[in-house]
């Protein structure tokens, strides 16, 4: 799949689709792909009402972050304080990204 793929595909969805579902849509394909990580990486897998579940959870997490009011002043966010690990913890933070296209592999990550 290449980038000017998703980007037409996604573009072509959001002027369709109203915020509320666009953001219905990015939570169900973010929630697949993570469960498809850990399946990958860790042979762990969920039963879909399960998956179907922690969609539903995070949906009302993140909607006060998308919601507007109808004057279209964003709600006020409530967010949550990060908390240290443990001492004997530590935490480590990774992402990668993969340019099908050009073949390029970039990789990050913070301690």
């Amino acid at each position: 799949m290449n980038e000017a793929f998703i980007s037409d595909w996604y573009g072509a969805l959001s002027q369709k689709l109203q915020d509320q579902e666009l953001t219905y849509v990015v939570i169900i394909m973010w929630c697949i792909w993570r469960e498809r990580n850990k399946f990958v990486m860790a042979q762990k897998d969920q039963l879909p009402a399960v998956v179907v579940s922690e969609m539903i959870k995070f949906y009302h997490e993140v909607q006060p972050f998308v919601s507007n009011t109808e004057d279209g002043e964003v709600q006020e966010q409530v967010t949550k304080v990060w908390e240290a690990p443990p001492e004997d913890v530590v935490k480590v933070n990774v992402d990668a990204t993969l340019n099908a296209l050009s073949g390029v592999l970039d990789f990050g990550y913070a301690v």
